[in-house]
C-alpha cells in the first residue's frame, strides 16, 4: 500500500497495537448540535467596516469591526473599557427569542467558564438573560487554518503534529470537565506565533457540529448526547484537513457528508506516514475504538514544547510564518 493510502474502512483504527494509543475513550455528556449547512461554511470571515445597524457599544465592550458573520450571530472586534481587544459575538433576534436556544446558550457559557488550557480560547464575559444575547472572547490575532491552506496549501507533517498535541491538550482538559467541544472544525483553528488556538468553545448555543467533521454517531442523530469521542472524531478530521488541504469527507451538501461519514472512510492520501495509523484511529467510525485526547496527546507531544513554541512563529514554514507573525503583530483600529 502507497505512502499515505487511505485503508478502506478505517481497518488500522481497529488495531489495538498503536503504540501508546488506549481505545474507547471516556468523557461526561455533552449536548448534541446537528447543523445542517454544508461542509467547512461555519461563520463568512471578512472584516468590515460597522453597518449602521450595528450597535456601536455592548456591556463594557466598544464594538469596532465586524470580523465574521455565522448562522446564529456576528462577531465583531471590540475593546473593553480598559483597552483589551476581544471577539464579541452577538446573537440574532431570531435565536434570542428560543427559549431552548437561550438555555444552551447560557449552559455553554457556564460551562466554558469553568475550563482553562494554554491553546484553548474561553469566554470572558456573556450576557446570557438580557435582551441582546452576546458573548466576549479574547481576540485571537491568527489566521485560522482554511485561510493558510487556501494560500499556501497543506501544511508538513511536523506543523501537523504540533497542532495535533496542542489541540489534544485542549480537548483534554474540555474533556476532563466532563463536557465536549462539540464543533472542532478548522475555522476554529487559528495559528499564532507561539502555536494554534482552539476557539468555538461556549457561547454558541448550537446544536451539532459542522458536515464533513461530525462523528458518525453525531451525524446519525437520536438518543443520547455525544461526548468526547465525537471531539476526537472532528479532530481527526481536521488534522487530515491541514496535512492534505482537502476535506476528508468531500464537500457537497449536508445529506451528502453525512452519508459519507455514516458508511464511507475518509480520504486520507497524501496523510503523513506517521501520522496515518493515528488519524486513522481517530476516525474509527466505532466511537470505542477511538484514542482519548491524552493518549493523543501523548502519542504527539515532544519534550521540550510544554514551555511554548517561542514567538516567531519557526514551527510553521517560512511562508506561513511571515503572514502568521504579520497578522500578529498588525495593529488594531482605534478606538
Amino acid at each position: 500500500m502507497g505512502r499515505g493510502q487511505a485503508r478502506p474502512r478505517h481497518r488500522g483504527a481497529r488495531r489495538h497495537g498503536h503504540g501508546r494509543l488506549r481505545r474507547g475513550g471516556r468523557g461526561g455528556p455533552a449536548q448534541r448540535r446537528p447543523r445542517t449547512d454544508a461542509v467547512a461554511s461555519g461563520e463568512r470571515a471578512a472584516v468590515r467596516d460597522l453597518e449602521l445597524s450595528d450597535p456601536r457599544r455592548i456591556g463594557g465592550y466598544r464594538l469596532l469591526r465586524r470580523l465574521a458573520e455565522g448562522r446564529t450571530g456576528v462577531v465583531y472586534l471590540a475593546r473593553s473599557l480598559g483597552g483589551a481587544p476581544g471577539a464579541l459575538k452577538v446573537i440574532r433576534r431570531e435565536h434570542a427569542r428560543n427559549p431552548e436556544f437561550r438555555a444552551r446558550f447560557e449552559r455553554d457559557v457556564a460551562a466554558a467558564r469553568h475550563v482553562s488550557a494554554r491553546c484553548l480560547v474561553g469566554v470572558l464575559a456573556a450576557d446570557t438573560a438580557g435582551g441582546t444575547m452576546w458573548a466576549a472572547y479574547p481576540y485571537v490575532p491568527g489566521p485560522a487554518l482554511p485561510e493558510v491552506v487556501a494560500a499556501h496549501g497543506p501544511l508538513p507533517r511536523e506543523p501537523v503534529r504540533i497542532i495535533g498535541a496542542m489541540l489534544a491538550e485542549a480537548l483534554g482538559a474540555v474533556h476532563q470537565a466532563g463536557l465536549a467541544h462539540q464543533d472542532v472544525r478548522p475555522g476554529h483553528v487559528h495559528l499564532l506565533p507561539d502555536g494554534p488556538r482552539l476557539t468555538g468553545f461556549g457561547g454558541t448555543g448550537t446544536v451539532g457540529g459542522t458536515p464533513g467533521y461530525q462523528s458518525p454517531e453525531q451525524a446519525r442523530g437520536g438518543p443520547g448526547t455525544p461526548g468526547p469521542t465525537t471531539d476526537i472524531f472532528s479532530l481527526g478530521c481536521v488534522l487530515a484537513y491541514a496535512a492534505t488541504g482537502r476535506h476528508p469527507f468531500g464537500t457537497g451538501t449536508g445529506r451528502e457528508l453525512v452519508h459519507r461519514v455514516v458508511h464511507e472512510p475518509a480520504d486520507l492520501a497524501d496523510v503523513p506516514r506517521s501520522l496515518l495509523e493515528l488519524i486513522q484511529a481517530c476516525l474509527a467510525k466505532d466511537p470505542v475504538l477511538r484514542p482519548t485526547a491524552t493518549d493523543i496527546f501523548a502519542e504527539l507531544a515532544r519534550p521540550g514544547e510544554a514551555g511554548g513554541l517561542g514567538r516567531t512563529a519557526a514551527w510553521l514554514p517560512a511562508p506561513v510564518a511571515a503572514e502568521v507573525n504579520q497578522r500578529f503583530h498588525a495593529r488594531l483600529p482605534a478606538p
